[in-house]
């Protein structure tokens, strides 16, 4: 199977574009921990300029030979790891409650709100 898909993780995703399956214009190889910062940091600062929405990125060990050696524990690979980006806020203003009362004289409660997204 290694000899069809490649022995690199980037191989076999540059392979499935090829095939016509879409990827993440995003996906990238960096080498060494400085460069995985810098990756992040990139990201980061372009996350709102995304046409998607996301929460971080994952660093793989690109090396399938590497991957099956680190293995699993349960769901997760060990041979990936997840660096989430720091929370989105947002603040609710509620602006106004309008109540009524139904023909049972049970009550209603209708809030009006408005959301205010506060990034980074």
């Amino acid at each position: 199977m290694s000899e069809a898909f490649g022995d690199s993780h980037i191989g076999r995703l540059e392979q499935l574009k090829t095939w016509g399956i879409p990827l993440s214009p995003e996906v990238k190889k960096v080498e060494g921990i400085e460069n995985v910062r810098a990756y992040y940091q990139d990201i980061l600062t372009r996350r709102n300029e995304l046409p998607y929405e996301i929460d971080g990125v994952v660093i793989k060990v690109d090396n399938i030979d590497t991957q099956v050696q680190l293995g699993f524990v349960a769901r997760a690979p060990r041979w990936a790891i997840a660096y989430k980006f720091p929370a989105q806020e947002e603040i609710t203003l509620l602006q106004d409650v309008e109540f009524q009362v139904g023909r049972t004289a049970q009550s209603r409660q209708l809030p009006s709100w408005s959301l205010y997204l506060l990034v980074g």
